[in-house]
């Protein structure tokens, strides 16, 4: 956050709502804080996971996400 004025990437930020490494609060500061600075970041929160992707059907939804925020951000032009 010290450094979010800077910031400017597209960001996928990928988080478990049952994370106690990195909690769930500092995920949603971190997409406030871009949205206010007008930076493309989409926010996605799985229940039930912790600091770490583990239900397959979450897994799958993740793997396909990030594919196409790849697809969408470092396609070449």
């Amino acid at each position: 956050m010290k450094h979010i004025k800077k910031a400017q990437t597209p960001t996928l930020i990928i988080h478990g709502e049952q994370d106690h490494d990195v909690h769930i609060t500092q995920a949603e500061e971190f997409y406030t804080a871009l949205k206010m600075r007008d930076v493309e970041t989409t926010f996605v929160r799985y229940p039930r996971e912790g600091h770490g992707i583990s239900e397959p059907a979450h897994r799958f939804d993740q793997m396909a996400r990030t594919m196409l925020w790849f697809e969408r951000y470092l396609k070449a032009k």
